[in-house]
């Protein structure tokens, strides 16, 4: 049977070269992804007078 009371240890070398940039990328295509969609749907069109009337 395995040791169940292994820890497992990540190397500060392998956090600071592979998952802050992982992350700063994933956070970045989240605000890119976000921007796009604005620029997409456009800006809503003003009503109508008629429209505010009803």
């Amino acid at each position: 049977m395995a040791n169940v009371g292994q820890n497992m240890f990540l190397d500060p070398a392998i956090r600071d070269w592979v998952l802050i940039p992982i992350t700063i990328v994933m956070v970045m295509v989240g605000v890119l992804r976000h921007q796009m969609t604005l620029l997409l749907n456009g800006k809503p069109k003003p009503p109508t007078l008629p429209a505010i009337r009803e």
